[in-house]
C-alpha cells in the first residue's frame, strides 16, 4: 500500500479534490499533478465512472474515496467493501451515523483506512446548533470520540476544530486530521463553504492532510497554482 503520513507528506499534504470533473479532465489533471501531491479524492467521479476509476487513478497517487456513506451497519459495510476491494487508501462515513456502523466500516474496509466526516463544511455554528442542539467544537469532538473509539483512522473537519482535535487531554490527538474546505491566502472566489481556513493555518494549527478543489481544479495553470500554495505552507 502507498499510504504513508510522514516528513513527506509534512512538505506536500495536498489532495486534490476532482470533484466535479469528468473523467479525461480528471485523469488529465492526476497525470499532471502526479508525484506532486500526496493524492486524489473522489466523490461525483467515481458515481460517474464506477469504482474502477480508483484502480486507474492510483497510477498517479493515493486515492481517497469520498462517498460519505450513511446507513444501517450492515449496509455501509457492504458498501465499503466495494471501495476497498478497488484499492481506496481512504474511505468515508459520516461520524453521525454512529458507533456501530463505524465499527461495521472498519471491520470491511480490509487495508483501507476508515474516515470519519464530522461536521459539513458548509456549516455554521447557527447551523449545528439547530441540528444537534452543541456548538461545532462540541458536536466535532463528540463525533471524533466516537470515531476513535470505533476505530476510524482520523477525522474530516474544518480547520477551525483543529485546536479542539489536538488537544491531547480530549483524547483525539492521534487520529489523522484531514481538512478540507481549504482556501489559499490568493483565492478570493466565495461559494458555499463556510468554515475555511489558509493553508499555511491549517497546517500549523496540526493538519495532516489538506483536501483541495477548486483553487486547483479551476485555475488556468494547476502546476502554477500547486507551486503558489506549496510556497504558501512553507516559503523557503
Amino acid at each position: 500500500m502507498r499510504l504513508r503520513i510522514g516528513k513527506r507528506e509534512k512538505k506536500n499534504p495536498i489532495i486534490v479534490s476532482l470533484d466535479g470533473l469528468g473523467r479525461i479532465e480528471a485523469l488529465n489533471l492526476a497525470e499532471m499533478l502526479s508525484g506532486r501531491v500526496w493524492g486524489f479524492k473522489a466523490h461525483s467521479l467515481i458515481d460517474r465512472c464506477g469504482t474502477s476509476v480508483i484502480r486507474v487513478l492510483k497510477q498517479y497517487g493515493n486515492v481517497f474515496a469520498d462517498p460519505k456513506l450513511h446507513d444501517i451497519p450492515s449496509v455501509v459495510g457492504e458498501r465499503i467493501k466495494i471501495y476497498a476491494d478497488a484499492g481506496a487508501d481512504f474511505i468515508t462515513v459520516h461520524a453521525s451515523g454512529g458507533p456501530e456502523m463505524m465499527e461495521q466500516a472498519v471491520a470491511c474496509a480490509g487495508e483501507s483506512k476508515v474516515l470519519a466526516v464530522t461536521i459539513l463544511t458548509s456549516f455554521d455554528e447557527g447551523r449545528c446548533l439547530e441540528f444537534f442542539g452543541l456548538s461545532i467544537n462540541q458536536k466535532v469532538l463528540q463525533l471524533a470520540i466516537y470515531a476513535k473509539e470505533a476505530g476510524c483512522a482520523g477525522v474530516v473537519s474544518s480547520g477551525q476544530e483543529l485546536p479542539v482535535l489536538t488537544r491531547k487531554e480530549n483524547g483525539v490527538s492521534d487520529l489523522l486530521r484531514i481538512v478540507p474546505s481549504i482556501r489559499p491566502k490568493w483565492y478570493k472566489t466565495t461559494d458555499d463553504q463556510k468554515r475555511t481556513l489558509t493553508p499555511k493555518e491549517a497546517m500549523k494549527q496540526g493538519a495532516n492532510l489538506l483536501v483541495i478543489g477548486r483553487p486547483l481544479v479551476a485555475a488556468p495553470d494547476p502546476l502554477k497554482a500547486l507551486k503558489k500554495i506549496l510556497k504558501e505552507i512553507s516559503p523557503r
